[in-house]
């Protein structure tokens, strides 16, 4: 999201808090990994949607139902947990925005597990690649992350990093806008993709530096809530509207859509949730069509494969009449040909000049089975041809079912018609490239039962670590479901539970890290009561397990100590 518009979208929501001094916090939605919605109890129900997927920042209210923005995530991230308990009973007290930056810092107050009075802030910073949402207690320090990356320092206070190559906006006269222009408004602080083709498509009636002046003016007026279509927005399948190509947010008239239809709405935060909708339909749809598109793809190259390869067989086959001429020529010159070292010296009585050529024929073979070897493979060239032209037809068909089958699938313009033409679609596709369409709820149901019955807690950094309750489990944990850079630790000399500090994303499990994985695991085992015990880790690959050992018994290749106090300080997740 590009910083003016983001500016508007926070005095917006600054307005509706004002007031109100303060607005409570209800349910909070996981919308994925990277994203969640607020409730902010507000009298027209919208929610406050926060994303920090650096390829799609977010922040704006929305009017659709938590069920509709959920059934496009997936699975619910540890950090929203941890939100969802530490703002529980806090209100929204303060929404604030850096100039020129794209941060939002939003302030709760609240009491804490001892009854005091804190405050505690959530930070979303749009920032490409570096976007992040975090959590921060009263003195901007980070306690925890949605998105865990080297970059995130915890326990730091947040600060955004400076570029120093950028211009500020305010700054800008005539003589900073120098060659090439394009690429020197990109370096403006603020200045968004939307912005420059704004400036570009002015400076075309006259010169840049009006045009940008024209532009930072309509900046500093109160922002209106345009969105702009290429095509009818509410009369366009929404398999035709790709937003990004066909719809452009402005908050003051954009002249670089001259002929598009203009739509207005009451607030801006209405226009960006528009903008939001149509472009999750219109992803929902390309993602439900793209399987199918691959594997018509996939079936089409195939079968134009197969098909260059029976017109090479059919090439290669019409020589077949020399291999019967070869035959009743050997026949016909049975006495009187000469045999030499490489073949046999006959007459062609084919040709008006009766000339002489030489069949290819092996020294130790008899004419006559020379003959009708050539027979033989004349034979067998016909039968083929035959069943050449019969293939050459079906590949044909199939070749001109399966373009037609993709154009129409192509032009599928709504779920509808989608769905209606799956059926013809799969028909045609081989069962091997048939797509694979799992339901994502029972994939995300199925994969958190499989760590039921564990004890989860959250670690240092965002790392979830796993302990067993019983041989079983261990079992089952460092077998079934440890992956092979996964942590595992285990007391040295004393039976215990396993533990394990699950890292899907193999990053370098800080030490820290390891020594909580390590309190816990001294903490559940016979070991609890002493002062100080050896711990045993190393990863779940260097691990096998004994022949025919019971449950639980393992083999370690290699192995690291530490060692730490018996304790359970961890947050707990999951029991």
């Amino acid at each position: 999201m590009e910083n003016f518009l983001l500016t508007a979208l926070v005095q917006e929501l600054a307005d509706l808090l004002k007031p109100r001094e303060s607005l409570p916090i209800g349910k909070i939605f996981s919308l994925g990994a990277t994203s969640l919605a607020l409730d902010l109890r507000l009298p027209d129900g919208r929610l406050l949607v926060l994303a920090a997927n650096p390829a799609d920042t977010r922040f704006y209210l929305t009017s659709r139902s938590p069920r509709e923005l959920e059934a496009l995530a997936g699975g619910e991230p540890a950090f929203v947990q941890r939100i969802r308990k530490e703002l529980s009973g806090h209100r929204l007290t303060a929404i604030e925005k850096p100039p020129q930056e794209r941060s939002v810092l939003l302030s709760f107050t609240g009491y804490d597990a001892a009854g005091a009075l804190r405050t505690t802030k959530l930070c979303l910073d749009l920032t490409g690649r570096s976007s992040n949402l975090y959590w921060m207690g009263g003195d901007n320090r980070i306690l925890d992350a949605l998105r865990v990356t080297d970059s995130v320092a915890f326990g730091e206070r947040h600060s955004l990093a400076e570029d120093a190559t950028q211009l500020d906006w305010e700054a800008i006269t005539e003589t900073t806008l120098t060659e090439p222009v394009e690429a020197t408004l990109r370096r403006i602080r603020g200045c968004s993709p939307t912005l420059v083709r704004e400036i570009l498509a002015r400076a075309q009636t006259t010169s840049v530096w009006p045009a940008f002046a024209q532009v930072r003016t309509a900046l500093s007026h109160k922002p209106e809530a345009l969105l702009y279509s290429r095509i009818p927005l509410h009369e366009t399948p929404i398999g035709q509207m790709n937003p990004r190509e066909n719809l452009r947010l402005g908050t003051f008239s954009l002249m670089q859509c001259a002929g598009w239809h203009l739509n207005r709405f009451p607030n801006l935060h209405a226009a960006v949730d528009a903008w939001f909708h149509k472009l999750d339909g219109f992803a929902a749809f390309t993602s439900a069509r793209q399987p199918w598109q691959s594997a018509l793809t996939a079936h089409l190259k195939r079968t134009v494969s197969a098909l260059e390869k029976v017109a090479r067989e059919t090439t290669r086959l019409e020589s077949a009449d020399t291999w019967r001429k070869f035959g009743e020529l050997i026949y016909a010159n049975i006495k009187t040909g000469c045999r030499t070292q490489t073949g046999l010296v006959v007459i062609d009585y084919y040709e008006t000049e009766q000339p002489e050529i030489e069949i290819p024929v092996e020294a130790h073979l008899p004419l006559t089975v020379a003959a009708q070897k050539y027979f033989q493979r004349y034979q067998k060239a016909q039968r083929a041809a035959v069943s050449l032209a019969e293939r050459l037809q079906k590949l044909t068909e199939a070749k001109n079912s399966t373009e037609t089958a993709l154009e129409l699938l192509r032009e599928a313009a709504t779920p509808e018609e989608l769905a209606e033409l799956i059926p013809t679609v799969e028909a045609i596709i081989p069962f091997e490239l048939r797509p694979k369409i799992k339901n994502q709820k029972s994939k995300i149901k199925n994969q958190n039962s499989l760590w039921s019955g564990f004890r989860r807690y959250r670690g240092p950094e965002g790392f979830e670590i796993v302990v067993g309750r019983n041989s079983r489990d261990n079992d089952r944990l460092t077998f079934k479901l440890a992956r092979p850079a996964d942590v595992w630790l285990h007391t040295m000399d004393y039976p215990g539970s396993h533990v394990l500090i699950r890292n899907e994303k193999r990053l370098t499990v800080p030490h820290h890290v390891l020594v909580a994985a390590a309190e816990l695991a001294a903490y559940f085992s016979q070991a609890k009561n002493d002062d100080k015990v050896n711990v045993h880790f190393t990863e779940r690959k260097y691990l096998s397990r004994p022949r025919n050992a019971a449950p639980g018994l393992v083999l370690l290749q290699q192995s690291k100590t530490l060692l730490v106090t018996p304790r359970e300080a961890l947050e707990r997740i999951q029991d």
